[in-house]
């Protein structure tokens, strides 16, 4: 892996030209970022630099991850998502890399849970990261990426380099820049805002669902939840995978929470890129974390730039556990 350091651009007519274009738009994701000023005091690593939204970032937060291939990033995932979060820390420590995944959970321990006005004003202040979502009348606090591997690879500003291309990440899309305009991605704060600059490409696209199956354990205030999932991303890879996530309910919102983790999952399933083309995958996954936010782990990686045209589970089975409630056998 290849890591590099991006400075901002200084052209404040193309700032505004974004801006303009944004008014237009009928809905915007998020607030403009604040561009910082350029640091040349390269030798000290605990300078930070301001961003409205999100708080601050660090030189490391700015670091974009390079891989050759999609092959590659699929090589090197398979490796990092096995990683409980120590050992994740670790990994990008040694890196100078500060994943999209690591600077979620650093925000949302600062979050203050007093009252109802301090949650929202959490999610509304950093938005960039997090939004609300009611699933069967249930409201929780949720991560973007938090069902895709990419969180562990995107920067903080959902960015990612695979061969020549720099690609920013967005629900409804993806923006891909070349190595000399890769800069203008880090004033891009919506997927809408690229339709107005020239110099990069942007593809609408969304992640699809093809098959879950979803396990709970509940005791009160405290959920552990086990989701079993085939989908197709935007870009890079199809997968079937099983996010199990502990949360707590705090003022009617269910957050997620540190547990301690035990799991033994299995599932098989049938996947197809066309309607009479069938595979077959089947997979294990077992797991002692320390405390964590929740562990998630890809069964298996379909072939990258192709999306499926179904996928269906034949069979998940096995149990999950923290402290806080029942074992959750399936």
């Amino acid at each position: 892996i290849t890591f590099y350091n991006l400075d901002y651009m200084k052209n404040k007519l193309t700032l505004a030209t974004i801006a303009i274009s944004a008014v237009v738009l009928l809905t915007i994701q998020s607030c403009k970022k604040e561009e910082p000023e350029k640091n040349n005091s390269s030798n000290d690593s605990n300078i930070i630099e301001s961003n409205r939204s999100g708080g601050f970032h660090s030189y490391a937060e700015r670091n974009v991850l390079h891989f050759e291939s999609a092959e590659g990033l699929l090589s090197m995932a398979s490796s990092v998502i096995r990683m409980n979060d120590s050992e994740r820390t670790k990994w990008e420590e040694h890196n100078n890399f500060k994943s999209f995944y690591t600077k979620c959970n650093e925000l949302i321990e600062t979050m203050d849970t007093t009252n109802i006005n301090s949650i929202h004003n959490f999610v509304k202040n950093n938005s960039d990261y997090f939004y609300l979502s009611v699933q069967d009348n249930e409201t929780y606090l949720l991560s973007y990426f938090d069902e895709s591997f990419l969180r562990y690879f995107l920067n903080s500003y959902k960015m990612i380099s695979v061969a020549d291309r720099y690609y920013k990440i967005f629900k409804e899309g993806y923006i891909v820049a070349s190595e000399e305009d890769k800069d203008y991605l880090y004033m891009i704060d919506s997927f809408e805002q690229s339709m107005y600059v020239n110099e990069l490409d942007y593809y609408p696209a969304s992640r699809t669902v093809y098959d879950e199956e979803v396990y709970e354990s509940i005791d009160g205030k405290d959920k552990l939840k086990v989701a079993f999932k085939i989908e197709s991303h935007p870009i890079f890879y199809n997968c079937a995978l099983v996010n199990i996530y502990p949360y707590h309910k705090t003022l009617g919102i269910w957050i997620r929470c540190k547990r301690t983790i035990s799991a033994n999952v299995s599932a098989e399933w049938t996947y197809s890129y066309f309607s009479n083309d069938v595979h077959t995958g089947s997979g294990n996954f077992q797991v002692d974390s320390d405390k964590s936010f929740g562990v998630s782990y890809e069964f298996g990686f379909m072939t990258s730039f192709t999306n499926l045209n179904s996928g269906h589970f034949t069979s998940t089975s096995g149990w999950a556990d923290t402290p806080s409630v029942p074992t959750c056998n399936f």
